[in-house]
C-alpha cells in the first residue's frame, strides 16, 4: 500500500496510466526507478519523461523484462533512439544495411557495436509493435535485420578464418564457392523475436588445396565458429541460436556437404517432410548464384506435378505426431504447436503447395501469408476462410510476440493461471477498466480463432479413405492415390518353418493388390505413369519381404556376415539391391521382370556354425532371393529376376562388394553399362548403405563431362538390338524393340542426360516419364514440338503394353497387323476399331525415329 501511494505521488497522470494498463505494474515501476537512477548517473541529467515520444518509452517497462534490463545499462540509448524516423515508419533493407556499413566504419569493436545495434533495433521494433504497427511490418523488419547481421558476422568470420588457414580453392585454383540456406521462418521473412535461424550449408565440390584442411573441414569448421559467435552470450546480449538439424540425415549427417552429394540425396531418399520445409528454403550466405541453383535444381523435389495424396496424408501425420509430443495439462496453450495453432495454419496452407505447385507456380511462395492469398486467387480456398487464417495468423503470432519479448526466450507457452492470462490481456492491447474483463475478452478472441483454425484444419483431413481423395482436392484433374504397399505388407505374417506356405503368402499378396490396380484401369483420369509406379511399389514391397525371408532361411546356418572396424569391434556387412532398369526407374508394367544387382558393403566372414566368406554368404542370399520370389508354386510365382545388368553380365560374379563394383564401373565399364546405371536406385537395404551407393553412382555418372562421340557407340548399339531381336516385317512390329519403339525414346532421353546431366541436375532421374518431363522443361530439345511428341508417344506406348497384357496375359511387344486380339486392344485404349489403332502407332513409330535420326545419326 505504502509503494502505492508513493508512485502516486512520484508520477504524473500520463505515467500513471501507462503503468496502470502494464501487463505487470509493479515491475514497471520498479525497472523505471532504476533506469532513471541510471540515465540521470550516466547522462547527468533527468530523463524527460513529458515528450510526446519519450512516453511511448514507458511501455517496454513491465513488458519487457530483457529491453528493459538492455535499457537499464545503457541509459543513453533512450536519447540516440528517439531521434529515429522509423518509429512511424517502415525501415526496409536498404536502410538497415547502410546503417550496418556506417556502424562497421566507425568500430573498432565490430562484434560488439553489431549486438548493440541488434538490440536498439528490438527496442524500436518493440516500441513499434506495442502502439499497433501491423504484425506484417513487424516480421519483414525482424527478418530483414536477421538477414542482413548473419551476412555481416558471417563475411567477418569467414575473413578470419582464411586468415587462420588460407584461402580455400577448388581444383582450377578459384575461390571456393559455398552457400547457406536460410530455411523455416528467417527463409519465409516472418522470423520471430526469439526464433532459432534455420540453416542449411554446402560447398561447391570438396577438394584438398594444400592448406591445413580440405574445402570441406574448412567450412564445417568456419559455420562451426559462425554458430558459436552468433550463440555466445556476451554482457551486451548475444545475436541468434542456431540450428543445422534440417540438413540431410539431421544431426547424423555432415554439417557440410557438397552441392552434389546434397541433390542425390534428395533426388533418391528426400523425404516429405523436406519436400515440405524447402517450401520455405532461400538464399542467405555465402555465394548467392550457388544458392539460387541449387533451389532451381531443388524445384522438381518440391513441386510435384501429380496430384500426391500421401504426401498430404504425411504432413497430416507430423502435425498428429507434433500433437502427441506436445504437452498439454490443461494449465498451458502451446500457441505454436497447440490444436489450431500457428503450426496447424502453416500446415494446412503448405499442403496445398505440396499438392499444387507443380501445375501452378504463382503458388510458390515462402512466405505464409503470400501464400494465402495466392490460394484464393487460384481459386483453391474460399475467402471467408482465408481472411479467417489470416486474421488469426497474425493474432497469433502477435501473442507469440508478446510472450517472447518478455525474457527474449524461445517459448510459446500460454500459461492458463488468471495472472499470467491478466499479463498477456494486457501485453496484447486489452485496455478494459478491469484486469478481469480484459482476461475475459482475450480468452474469448484466442478460443473463437483457435476452434475455427483447428475445425478449417480438419476438414482438410476430412477424408481417411486410403482411395479416395477429399472433396476440396477435387476441383483439378486428378491422380488416384498411391497405396503404401509397405504398410500392407507389415499385416503379412509368414508361417514359422514353413516355407511353402511363405512362398504362397507372397504370391497371394500380389494377386489381391496386382487385381486392385488393374480395376483402376477403366479410370481414364489415371496417368500411365502412376499406374507403373504402383506396380513398382507393390514389387518393391514383396523383394523387401523376399529378402528378409531369404536372410532368415540362411541365418541358422552361416549366421551374419561382419567385418572387423579399425581391426578391432566387429560391425556387419551390408547387402543393397539395386533396381536397374523399369525397376529403378519405379515404372514396371504388369509382366515386368526385376532387374537386379546386389552389392554388398565390407569383405569379412561369417558368425555362424558354418563360416563362409561374406562373398559367398551374398551369394547365396541372393540365389535364395532369387528362388523365393521366381519358384513356381501352386500360387504360380512373384516375379521373374534378372541379373544381367551386374559388372561383366552372365559371366560376373553374382554379387560384388562396393570397391569392386567401382572399380569396374570407373575403369572397365562400357557407355551401355552407364546408360543402365542412369535408371539404378537402392530398392532394398539399408538406409545409410543405399545413399552412400547411391552417391557414388550419381558421382561417376555425373562429375564428367561425356564427349558428343558417344552417341555412334550409342546407335551402333541401338541398331544391333534392333536388327537381332526385333524380326519386324511387313506384317509384324515390335513396339518396343523396332523402329521407332520405346528404346529409341530410351536412348535418346539417356544420351541427353549423360550429356547434360554434369551441367543440368534437373536431368538426373531414374524416371522416363520425369525424364522426357525435363526435357520439356529445359528446352533441351530446342524444337519443343519434338519433345512433346516423345511424351505423348512414350505414354501411349506403356498404356498400349498395358492393354497388351491384360489381353493376352502375358508380356508382349512383337504383335501381328491381323492379330485377333487388336479390335479389343484398340477399344480399351479409346479407338473405334483396330486400324484406327494401328495407325496411330505407326504415326508415333515413324515421327520418334525420325526425331531419334535427327539427334542419335
Amino acid at each position: 500500500m505504502f509503494l502505492l501511494i508513493k508512485m502516486k505521488k512520484v508520477l504524473d497522470h500520463d505515467i500513471d496510466s501507462v503503468f496502470k494498463k502494464s501487463p505487470r505494474p509493479h515491475e514497471a515501476f520498479l525497472d523505471w526507478e532504476k533506469f532513471q537512477e541510471c540515465y540521470k548517473s550516466d547522462v547527468k541529467k533527468s530523463f524527460n519523461s513529458n515528450k510526446s515520444n519519450n512516453i511511448k518509452l514507458l511501455q517496454i517497462f513491465g513488458t519487457s523484462h530483457f529491453l528493459s534490463a538492455w535499457l537499464i545499462k545503457n541509459p543513453a540509448e533512450a536519447d540516440t533512439f528517439f531521434s529515429s524516423p522509423y518509429l512511424s515508419k517502415p525501415k526496409d533493407a536498404s536502410v538497415i544495411k547502410k546503417e550496418i556499413k556506417n556502424l562497421l566504419q566507425k568500430s573498432p569493436s565490430s562484434l560488439e557495436a553489431l549486438c548493440t545495434y541488434k538490440y536498439r533495433e528490438y527496442l524500436r521494433l518493440t516500441l513499434k509493435d506495442l502502439n499497433g504497427t501491423s504484425q506484417e511490418e513487424i516480421l519483414s523488419e525482424l527478418s530483414a535485420l536477421c538477414y542482413l547481421l548473419l551476412q555481416t558476422i558471417n563475411h567477418l568470420t569467414y575473413e578470419e578464418s582464411v586468415a587462420k588457414w588460407g584461402k580455400p580453392t577448388n581444383e582450377y585454383g578459384h575461390e571456393c564457392a559455398y552457400h547457406a540456406l536460410a530455411m523455416g521462418k528467417l527463409g519465409g521473412m516472418e522470423i520471430n523475436y526469439s526464433s532459432d535461424v534455420d540453416l542449411i550449408a554446402f560447398i561447391e565440390n570438396e577438394f584438398d588445396y594444400g592448406g591445413k584442411y580440405s574445402t570441406k573441414e574448412f567450412f564445417s569448421r568456419h559455420f562451426q565458429n559462425l554458430t558459436h559467435t552468433l550463440q555466445t552470450r556476451t554482457e551486451n546480449g548475444f545475436f541468434y541460436r542456431v540450428d543445422w538439424d534440417l540438413r540431410p540425415q539431421g544431426r547424423d549427417g555432415a554439417l557440410i556437404q557438397t552441392k552434389l552429394s546434397m541433390e542425390t540425396y534428395y533426388e533418391t531418399v528426400g523425404a516429405n517432410w523436406e519436400r515440405q520445409a524447402y517450401i520455405k528454403a532461400a538464399p542467405c550466405l555465402g555465394d548467392q548464384k550457388l544458392g539460387e541453383d541449387f533451389l532451381e535444381t531443388m524445384t522438381a523435389f518440391v513441386y510435384r506435378k501429380h496430384l500426391d495424396w500421401v504426401s498430404i496424408q504425411e504432413v497430416q501425420s507430423i502435425k498428429q505426431k507434433i500433437n502427441t509430443a506436445t504437452k498439454s495439462t490443461g494449465k498451458i496453450y502451446n500457441v505454436k504447436l497447440g490444436l489450431g495453432g500457428i503450426r496447424e495454419i502453416e500446415f494446412f496452407i503448405q499442403a496445398f503447395l505440396l499438392i499444387y505447385g507443380g501445375r501452378i507456380p504463382s503458388l510458390r511462395h515462402r512466405n505464409s501469408l503470400k501464400a494465402l492469398a495466392s490460394l484464393v486467387e487460384s481459386k483453391l480456398l474460399g475467402n471467408e476462410d482465408a481472411k479467417h487464417l489470416r486474421e488469426s495468423y497474425l493474432f497469433l503470432r502477435k501473442l507469440e510476440h508478446r510472450l517472447q519479448m518478455v525474457d527474449e526466450a524461445q517459448t510459446h507457452d500460454l500459461h492458463l493461471s488468471p495472472q499470467s492470462l491478466g499479463e498477456a490481456a494486457r501485453s496484447m492491447g486489452y485496455m478494459h477498466d478491469s484486469l478481469e474483463e480484459a482476461s475475459f475478452h482475450f480468452q474469448q478472441d484466442l478460443q473463437k480463432a483457435t476452434q475455427r483454425n483447428h475445425e478449417i484444419y480438419n476438414r482438410l483431413f476430412a477424408d481417411d479413405a486410403p482411395t479416395t481423395v477429399p472433396a476440396r482436392f477435387t476441383k483439378r484433374p486428378i491422380d488416384i492415390p498411391l497405396y503404401h504397399y509397405r504398410d500392407s505388407m507389415n499385416e503379412l505374417s509368414f508361417a514359422p518353418k514353413n516355407l511353402e506356405e511363405n512362398l504362397d503368402a507372397l504370391r497371394i499378396f500380389k494377386k489381391n493388390h496386382i487385381a486392385e490396380i488393374i480395376k483402376l484401369e477403366r479410370f481414364k483420369g489415371i496417368s500411365r505413369k502412376t499406374m507403373a509406379f504402383k506396380l513398382s511399389l507393390l514389387a518393391e514391397a514383396i523383394a523387401q519381404k523376399g529378402l528378409e525371408l531369404s536372410f532368415e532361411l540362411l541365418k541358422p546356418i552361416y549366421g551374419v556376415p561382419q567385418y572387423l572396424q579399425n581391426n578391432v569391434s566387429p560391425k556387419p556387412s551390408e547387402l543393397v539391391a539395386m533396381g536397374m532398369g523399369k525397376f529403378g526407374g519405379f515404372e514396371l508394367g504388369y509382366g515386368s521382370d526385376l532387374d537386379l544387382i546386389f552389392i554388398y558393403s565390407e569383405e569379412g566372414e561369417t558368425t555362424g556354425p558354418k563360416i563362409i566368406s561374406n562373398q559367398e554368404f551374398f551369394a547365396r542370399l541372393a540365389q535364395k532371393f532369387i528362388f523365393v520370389l521366381s519358384v513356381t508354386t501352386r500360387q504360380g510365382f512373384a516375379y521373374k529376376v534378372d541379373t544381367e545388368l551386374r559388372p561383366s553380365g552372365k559371366q560376373g560374379l553374382l554379387v560384388t562388394s562396393f570397391h569392386q563394383f567401382m572399380e569396374y564401373q570407373k575403369n572397365a565399364s562400357q557407355i551401355w553399362e552407364r546408360q543402365a546405371l542412369l535408371r539404378a536406385h537402392p530398392m532394398i537395404g539399408p538406409a545409410a548403405f543405399n545413399r552412400f551407393v547411391m552417391e557414388n553412382i550419381k558421382v561417376l555418372l555425373f562429375n564428367q563431362k561425356y564427349p558428343e562421340s558417344i552417341k555412334d557407340e550409342m546407335n551402333r548399339l541401338r541398331m544391333r538390338v534392333e536388327k537381332e531381336l526385333a524380326h519386324e516385317s511387313k506384317n509384324e512390329i515390335d513396339f518396343k524393340l523396332g523402329c521407332g519403339g520405346i528404346m529409341d525414346i530410351e536412348f535418346l532421353l539417356q544420351y541427353l542426360q549423360l550429356i547434360c546431366g554434369h551441367e543440368y541436375a534437373a536431368l538426373r532421374t531414374q524416371n522416363t516419364f520425369e525424364g522426357l518431363d525435363r526435357l520439356l522443361e529445359l528446352n533441351l530439345l530446342k524444337n519443343q514440338t519434338e519433345a512433346l511428341l516423345l511424351k505423348e508417344a512414350y505414354t501411349f506406348y506403356r498404356s498400349f503394353e498395358a492393354k497388351v497384357f491384360l489381353k493376352k496375359e502375358l508380356s508382349v511387344h512383337r504383335l501381328k497387323i491381323n492379330d485377333p486380339d487388336m479390335e479389343e486392344i484398340a477399344l480399351n485404349m479409346g479407338f473405334k476399331n483396330a486400324h484406327d489403332c494401328w495407325q496411330a502407332l505407326q504415326l508415333y513409330r515413324d515421327q520418334v525415329r525420325s526425331t531419334y535420326n535427327k539427334i542419335l545419326t
